[in-house]
């Protein structure tokens, strides 16, 4: 008889490029195990029964935010389901559910190790989001690091990345390097400080928490403590496996170390002196997921993360003007080929038609950056 595996998803971060990471691996590991994955949706009591058919009654969760996070964990504990939780361990200490996430002391660790090989020595901890386990827990490593008197020296994102970029330009001459959150706030970063001129990373080093495509293409290139999110998915069900083998085990943690990829990270201009704004907003806490500009650069993220080196062809050649037929006859392939392939990548950046689409990858990225073959 196959073994079932159950899922729930956190409805905010459900469709991002991390979540589906999360999930490929999951159920790639449980195709491995001759198993099968159910995703159980929150709140469906009829499906949590069939979680409770189980000799040990377990479910992984996948998600991010604190708030959501601890609600379902509590409300499942009450019905006796075991949760395991793709992230890492609550800030509470509580462990009433197991866990599987990156390292993020040794990520950070790392990344404070390669700036300090680079001669940086002022860095900041920017774009944690308030509500994010990862997120306070990769801020704990960065205090218990530098020390507790430095958490003037981290800045918060409270769902207005704009917003955040201001504020951390305010000091921007206290700092020669800064630690992002993830990889979609370092490139967001990265934007705000190109249009105030500013040089990098001569000037201000910027480094990464992550590994996406896209981190890996724009200019400036992005380093960053890399975490393959399939991977967490993997042990996930490797947890779900041993705890449903070994009744009397109360909770496991398990941590994915991080490699530091090294991108090269091309100078821009002279510096201009910064513009001060007289006042910021006072912060309200918003949803990461909504933020306009993190939906641009998600929905960029999963067009790249999908393109084959053909697909990758045929944006190079409309974003330098090159006919369909020229295109085709280039590459090999028909002019039909090249629609079909264009229409496909419309759907995955949710584009109505090509000068959209032109107009997303342009904002990130030049002809010249492309991986083509």
């Amino acid at each position: 008889m196959s073994i079932r595996y159950y899922m729930m998803v956190e409805p905010s971060f459900a469709g991002t490029h991390w979540c589906e990471q999360c999930i490929q691996g999951i159920r790639q590991e449980a195709a491995r195990n001759k198993g099968l994955l159910e995703e159980v949706k929150t709140g469906d009591e009829k499906a949590l029964e069939k979680v409770l058919q189980q000799e040990r009654p377990l479910l992984i969760l996948v998600g991010s935010f604190v708030n959501w996070m601890t609600r379902t964990v509590e409300a499942l504990n009450r019905k006796s389901i075991h949760c395991i939780m793709m992230t890492a361990q609550p800030p509470d200490g509580r462990d009433d559910a197991s866990t599987i996430s990156m390292d993020y002391r040794q990520a950070i660790c790392g990344l404070f190790a390669y700036l300090g090989a680079c001669g940086k020595k002022k860095t900041a901890l920017f774009g944690v989001h308030p509500d994010s386990i990862n997120d306070l827990t990769k801020q704990r490593a960065y205090c218990d690091i530098v020390g507790r008197a430095q958490e003037k020296n981290i800045f918060q994102n409270h769902g207005d990345l704009a917003s955040a970029c201001e504020a951390f330009y305010q000091r921007i001459e206290e700092y020669d390097s800064v630690i992002c959150s993830n990889d979609i706030i370092a490139i967001k970063l990265l934007d705000f400080l190109k249009e105030k001129k500013m040089n990098v990373p001569e000037r201000m080093h910027v480094v990464s928490i992550g590994e996406t495509r896209l981190a890996q293409l724009v200019r400036p290139r992005i380093t960053t403590a890399s975490l393959n999110f399939a991977d967490i998915g993997h042990n996930a069900v490797r947890l779900y496996n041993i705890l449903r083998r070994n009744t009397g085990i109360t909770a496991l943690h398990a941590k994915l170390e991080a490699g530091i990829h090294e991108m090269e990270q091309l100078p821009a201009v002279r510096p201009a002196a910064p513009q001060i704004p007289n006042e910021l907003p006072e912060p309200i806490l918003g949803n990461f997921y909504e933020d306009q500009d993190v939906q641009r650069i998600f929905m960029l993220e999963n067009l790249i993360s999908h393109c084959q080196p053909i697909d990758f062809a045929i944006l190079k050649g409309m974003m330098e003007g090159i006919p369909y037929r020229e295109i085709a006859e280039t590459h090999y392939t028909s002019d039909n080929a090249v629609k079909y392939r264009l229409k496909r990548m419309l759907e995955l950046a949710q584009c109505e038609n090509k000068d959209q689409l032109l107009q997303l990858v342009s904002l990130q990225l030049r002809p010249e950056d492309l991986p083509v073959e």
